[in-house]
């Protein structure tokens, strides 16, 4: 074997090592973030800030060798020297990405036990409404970043006198009134006062309405059986006696002004009423969420829209006491005002996880950056036009090693039990000691071809000094790479309700890095025979197919 082909051995080596422990962990570091119990907002700016800081080693490292070499090239160092210093650099930085890898597995899970949905009620009466919400344990109040407007339906309306007058609701909000086996509801003769008869106008009140104030789908249904009240639409009267003298039971009666942005201006803010019966179904309104108010036990929002429920005077306990209450269906289905009021209990401290996490994975990525770059840098001086080739290997140990870790990572192919081992632990540990394997080649193999690269190669002279385009085809793989960004680190959220999620994304940089292969092999040719411009435009055409896709 000649004494070129050894050394180029010595760097596969370098490269197929340090690659293989890329791929047990670059793959899987959103992932990671998220299991770690730091939720996805938090996962996701992690996943911003880390990469943006990385951007400072090569900026930062890469004038600093050249500065170190041209220095010594003046001084005429002989060339060993300067070769020593690449190796000490590159040899501190992989070991310091693997340290701070490492530690990782040190910060403290955060446990999110599933999301409890308090109880919640809509009260109601003549001054305004609000929603009354069970409150999450030591948690205050949620706290909405403004006035929340949003859709709540409410069902099951009913007068409730049996809580304290300065609040709307308790756990338990009252015996709903009893009812007779008939087709009507029925007050109770012991509840009727003693006036011999009820005005309807004190129902109603003497605020003037619309003509169409009062919704037909009121109750809640478009067709329903007919109750046994007449409604007259033009005096607002009803008939609350029956024939045998008995008076029916008062309907909840809302009213508030309507919310809705409608195109014709007469009807922005219209007052609009509701006339919950005995058979009302569901109705929606429109609501605004104001900063809550909080006791012991309870949040209490309360609502925008002026609203008013009349309380009837014939009832068994002081009008002061009782309220208009209503169930809320489908409270936190997603799309609902208070979807995000509901109780996360957290054990850890969320805080504390979230800045280790960030200032190891930042410190991680800025070296494993500055190792990579000055790898490729030493791997272009070394095998000049070859380069691609070169890289051959460590694709094939990158797909191989993730295809490994997701494999063992896998609930149900997996034959290792992982239950009480720290999340994505193999790939972790597995980037560590291939780092470390690169590094001892990297310390004791003396034939290792890293080094600076010649001296012609910084002339003024030199072609690929003067060439204009050099700056361009540095915006364009900035660009490139800023695509590429979201797209590996952002993409393994979009699988997370998957079944073994893990071996999903494993599976996808292993295709990725396979399919590479040919390409990387005839790289050289591939750039002479199609040029820089028509690469570069596939690949930002292969970018937009995916993004759109």
């Amino acid at each position: 074997m000649s004494v070129e082909k050894a050394s180029l051995t010595s760097l596969r080596c370098l490269l197929f090592f340090y690659f293989g422990g890329a791929g047990c962990l670059l793959p899987f570091l959103s992932l990671h973030a998220e299991a770690t119990g730091l939720g996805l907002k938090n996962a996701r700016l992690i996943s911003f800030i880390a990469p943006l800081f990385a951007t400072l080693g090569p900026v930062t490292v890469g004038p600093l060798v050249d500065y170190l070499c041209g220095k010594k090239r003046t001084d005429k160092s002989p060339k060993n020297e300067r070769s020593t210093q690449i190796r000490t650099l590159l040899s501190l930085t992989i070991l310091l990405s693997a340290v701070f890898y490492c530690l990782l597995l040190s910060v403290p899970t955060v446990q999110r036990l599933t999301p409890r949905q308090p109880s919640v009620s809509f009260v109601c009466n003549e001054y305004g409404a609000s929603l009354v919400q069970e409150k999450c344990n030591e948690l205050g109040c949620y706290r909405f970043p403004d006035q929340k407007t949003g859709l709540i339906r409410l069902k099951a309306c009913r007068f409730d006198c049996d809580f304290p007058s300065h609040y709307g609701y308790i756990e338990n909000p009252g015996v709903e009134p009893k009812t007779e086996p008939t087709s009507t509801d029925r007050i109770p003769s012991s509840r009727i006062k003693s006036e011999p008869e009820f005005d309807p106008d004190d129902f109603f009140g003497t605020e003037k309405y619309k003509e169409d104030d009062y919704s037909d789908f009121g109750s809640g249904e478009e067709e329903e059986e007919e109750v046994d009240f007449n409604w007259n639409r033009r005096n607002r009267k009803r008939d609350i006696r029956e024939d045998n003298g008995l008076a029916l039971e008062e309907p909840p009666h809302i009213c508030y002004n309507n919310l809705l942005q409608s195109q014709k201006v007469e009807d922005r803010n219209l007052r609009m009423c509701f006339v919950y019966t005995a058979s009302g179904g569901v109705f929606k309104v429109n609501v605004t969420l104001k900063p809550a108010h909080e006791d012991d036990q309870h949040c209490s929002f309360p609502l925008g829209g002026d609203f008013s429920c009349r309380i009837p005077e014939n009832m068994e306990k002081p009008e002061e006491s009782c309220k208009v209450v209503c169930d809320i269906e489908d409270a936190y289905v997603p799309g609902s005002v208070l979807v995000q009021s509901q109780c996360r209990d957290v054990n850890g401290d969320v805080e504390l996880a979230f800045w280790l996490y960030l200032t190891f994975r930042s410190l991680g990525d800025l070296f494993f950056v500055v190792s990579v770059s000055l790898a490729i840098g030493s791997t272009l001086v070394a095998a000049r036009e070859r380069i691609g080739r070169e890289f051959v290997l460590p694709s094939v140990a990158y797909c191989a090693f993730s295809l490994l870790i997701s494999y063992l990572h896998s609930n149900s192919l997996s034959p290792l039990k992982l239950g009480n081992i720290p999340h994505f632990f193999l790939g972790i540990v597995g980037f560590g000691l291939l780092s470390m394997f690169a590094l001892f080649v990297l310390i004791f193999a003396s034939d290792l071809p890293i080094g600076p690269p010649d001296w012609w190669w910084n002339t003024r002279a030199s072609n690929v000094y003067h060439k204009k385009e050099f700056m361009a085809v540095l915006v364009v793989l900035a660009l490139l790479g800023m695509l590429w960004g979201p797209l590996y680190f952002h993409v393994p959220w979009h699988i997370t309700e998957r079944k073994d999620v893990e071996l999903y994304v494993g599976a996808a940089a292993a295709v990725a890095a396979f399919l590479s292969l040919p390409f990387v092999w005839k790289a050289n040719t591939i750039v002479n025979y199609c040029g820089f411009s028509n690469v570069f435009i596939a690949a930002f055409t292969f970018y937009i197919l995916r993004y759109t896709g």
